[in-house]
């Protein structure tokens, strides 16, 4: 088959469509919400509930998402990650469903759990950026239960065609995904950036390549009959289809008709979705028989999608800068090493797009790292960033670092986590359990899903909301190693004293003159594995008595550069 011979178009007044949302970003924020929570789908429809979808898109940055989702109980695109994440196999529930009783007419979902797989999710992550974006086209592509003639694009406008009578006829021997790769294909024969005509490109693939979608020798069917060409395709003066027509081979235009109507609405489908497309539409009020045709009047291709036909794609830049900022720089969302990056960071923008590059800043913080390093021990920081960046770090950011990784405090922080104390054991609720704290104190994962079985079980468990800084006293008569309400309170005449013993501790402070000094004295002291807090504003570095021969022996190291004497303060 020759080129495409396809014309450039203006889009003057017409409507443009760009696709701003990113599946691969959006796939992990969807994946990194249901691996956190128990989400229990819908009974009757399978659907995520409302208000899992409705925080989803909230999540995603898109107001009017969250909107669509609260208003209508589902949002297309966060149902398009839902599907996506099936089909890629990174998470499981139950599909086919049941019929609850003899009388059942359709089929119900109980307790269905969307479960995220693990050990595919560990696989995908480890793809590179190219590599899932390709896994993710693969699903695009041969997703059984999408049609373009019945089903509109997650972000398309165009109505579709009736699928009255769809199971016989030429339609079940249609070869979907091989159609929509050939089309991929002439689709890299169009220049970036360029707007082409929606009807040259019909008009080119009708001469040069009429038989495209439906072959040129039909299949009979599995009854012996061959089809006509065009039996599963009507045409109606509206939408509902009271009057439709089928479409005769031999009228005018049939080509234009349904292969033509294809066309359009495969643009608004997979390529737009992937962000491989733009497209733009008339703004005149469709006239003509349905489903309407002649919409999509113009369509152009983004770099990205020929850079990722042809398997190219630079890697991801990490650039770790003096404000601490960390800037990553990709083509495609680079998965991996944002996931090794943002638990040691916040995001400080939204992605933003270059020419054919996604820029997005995160920003470390201490808290974050010294939380990382108590759920990862062995975890190196300064290591990390530098493989992450292929550099050395700024002077600056590597003492801070440094600092942070050898003396962060180590905490622990629980957050939607509830304990749970019983003298019996609760084998029911077992699944729940994070850590056995005490034979009678555990700490568990979803707190109101604990309480729920043990009211279903009649065990009538008591529950208590403690607050930020002091416990919630406990009803009269609990069984408890929390304070109770009643606790009787001593005879301040029978008390006796009680011995108290305080500790004190003297902490030195050191006040440097110059940034300079401070920046060298801290790297020497960490250098020496000395046990230090600094104040970066005050240019101090405070110690205990007992570390005082570490810094004389830092002192002397620095002699050549500095001499040091030590003023007291009263």
């Amino acid at each position: 088959m020759k080129p495409l011979s396809l014309s450039t178009t203006s889009t003057e007044g017409l409507v443009i469509v760009t696709n701003d949302r990113d599946v691969l970003a959006d796939l992990f924020i969807y994946l990194d919400y249901v691996g956190s929570r128990e989400i229990k789908r819908m009974v009757r429809n399978n659907q995520l509930p409302k208000g899992d979808s409705a925080r989803i898109a909230r999540l995603l940055g898109d107001s009017e998402m969250e909107q669509a989702a609260k208003d209508t109980g589902g949002a297309v695109w966060v149902d398009l990650l839902d599907e996506l994440a099936l089909h890629l196999g990174l998470v499981n529930y139950d599909t086919a469903g049941e019929y609850r009783g003899h009388s059942s007419v359709e089929t119900s979902f109980q307790n269905n759990y969307v479960i995220v797989r693990q050990e595919e999710y560990e696989k995908f992550l480890k793809l590179s950026p190219l590599g899932q974006e390709q896994r993710i086209l693969q699903v695009f592509l041969h997703k059984a239960t999408h049609n373009e003639f019945y089903t509109s694009g997650v972000l398309g406008r165009l109505d579709p065609f009736s699928s009255w009578g769809s199971a016989t006829g030429v339609m079940p021997s249609l070869d979907f995904p091989a159609v929509r790769q050939f089309l991929l294909q002439q689709l890299q024969q169009c220049k970036p950036g360029t707007w082409y005509s929606t009807q040259s490109l019909v008009a080119a693939l009708k001469a040069e390549a009429p038989y495209f979608l439906i072959p040129q020798k039909i299949k009979a069917e599995r009854w012996g009959k061959t089809a006509e060409r065009y039996d599963n395709f009507y045409e109606g003066e509206d939408t509902w289809r009271h009057n439709d027509k089928p479409i005769a081979p031999d009228e005018p235009q049939a080509f234009e008709r349904v292969e033509g109507r294809y066309i359009e609405r495969f643009l608004e489908g997979l390529p737009l979705a992937l962000r491989f497309v733009d497209v733009a539409y008339t703004t005149q009020p469709y006239q003509g028989l349905h489903p309407s045709r002649d919409q999509l009047r113009a369509f152009q291709v983004q770099e990205r999608f020929l850079r990722l036909m042809r398997s190219e794609a630079r890697p991801p830049k990490v650039t770790v800068q003096p404000n601490f900022d960390v800037v990553v720089e990709s083509e495609i969302y680079p998965a991996h090493v944002m996931s090794q990056i943002k638990p040691l960071a916040e995001r400080v923008s939204a992605p933003a797009s270059g020419v054919g590059v996604s820029v997005i800043t995160l920003q470390l913080k201490k808290n974050l790292v010294a939380a990382e390093l108590v759920r990862k021990p062995d975890l190196d920081v300064v290591s990390l960033l530098k493989t992450l960046s292929g550099s050395d770090l700024p002077p600056n950011v590597l003492v801070e670092l440094e600092e942070w990784s050898g003396h962060a405090d180590r905490f622990t922080i629980y957050q939607d986590f509830g304990l749970l104390e019983s003298v019996e054991p609760l084998p029911q609720v077992e699944r729940y359990v994070e850590e056995h704290i005490s034979p009678t104190l555990r700490l568990v994962i979803l707190p109101e899903r604990v309480t729920e079985r043990l009211e279903h079980d009649a065990l009538a468990p008591i529950v208590v909301k403690h607050q930020l800084i002091q416990f919630t006293p406990l009803p009269p008569g609990a069984i408890s190693v929390f304070p109770k309400a009643d606790a009787p309170k001593e005879d301040a005449a029978k008390a006796q004293a009680a011995p108290l013993h305080i500790k004190r501790q003297t902490t030195i402070k050191l006040t440097f003159p110059s940034e300079a000094a401070f920046t060298d004295f801290r790297q020497a002291l960490a250098d020496a594995h000395c046990v230090f807090h600094a104040d970066v504003e005050t240019r101090a570095i405070l110690l205990a008595p007992a570390q005082m021969a570490v810094f004389e022996s830092v002192a002397q190291q620095l002699a050549s550069r500095y001499l040091v004497t030590l003023d007291d303060l009263s």
